[in-house]
């Protein structure tokens, strides 16, 4: 009986378990709507606004400059309009702006207005978020599944620190930009760039070393990936840099 019991459980869990990987894998099954804009799915729930469709076109614009971009894979983008699947993904995956994992980019903020969504209590761009997380879906394709963080190992610095290069590394000089991450406390402090666009401290630090190593040494993307020094070698050579500059 004992036995009958634990293999009723054991089904059950698997049961359970086989249908939250299906709704992760399959979000469509949540929303009531679909828009496909030059290949990108769009899952939604209520009409999209056309500020969005222009805010995803724009986007995508700056996707297809990022330097390890091959061909548009099959993103789906999954809004936050009264789906229940970015608050099942927020449950097992964590809070984010947008949450990129696989070929899927899960907006956990709504939209508020043109380019601007609401989350954590502040007015973010949403196409620079959306344009993040794209962009973390492009290195997902470029690396696959074994090889894409987190499986992938790499370090967190280059792998966000790239993203951040892509979309906001010509709005200031490394310069500017130390200005800017010293007048932040906390890691995780906002940091205003400008144009309606920011991002935390930490992400500033990791833009820093990703911009220092590509126009200042000359690192590509996979030399990025492959180099041995470590983030805090890479600061000091960074620090020297500047200090150099400024005199």
């Amino acid at each position: 009986m004992i036995k009958k019991i634990v293999r009723v459980a054991a089904a059950f869990v698997l049961l359970n378990i086989s249908f939250l990987i299906t709704l992760v894998l399959f979000p469509g099954i949540t929303y009531a709507h679909e828009t496909s804009i030059e290949g990108v799915t769009l899952f939604h729930n209520k009409p999209l606004p056309d500020h969005f469709v222009a805010t995803v076109k724009e986007s995508l614009e700056v996707v297809k400059q990022a330097s390890i971009y091959r061909g548009m894979p099959e993103i789906e983008i999954c809004l936050n309009d009264g789906a229940v699947y970015p608050a099942m993904v927020r449950s097992l995956m964590g809070d984010d702006v947008f949450r990129a994992f696989a070929n899927k980019s899960v907006m956990m903020g709504t939209v508020t207005g043109p380019d601007r969504m609401r989350i954590w209590g502040r007015e973010v761009s949403t196409g620079q978020f959306l344009t993040h997380a794209m962009i973390h879906n492009l290195q997902y394709d470029y690396h696959g599944f074994w090889d894409s963080n987190p499986l992938g190992r790499h370090a967190e610095w280059k792998w966000e620190g790239y993203v951040e290069y892509e979309l906001l590394g010509d709005m200031h000089t490394l310069s500017e930009l130390n200005e800017k991450w010293e007048g932040a406390e906390d890691n995780f402090d906002w940091v205003d760039l400008g144009q309606g666009k920011g991002t935390v401290k930490r992400h500033i630090a990791y833009l820093m070393l990703v911009k220092y190593l590509f126009e200042q040494k000359g690192m590509s993307y996979l030399a990025l990936i492959d180099d041995l020094e470590s983030e805090e070698e890479v600061w000091k050579e960074l620090m020297e840099f500047i200090s150099l500059t400024n005199r």
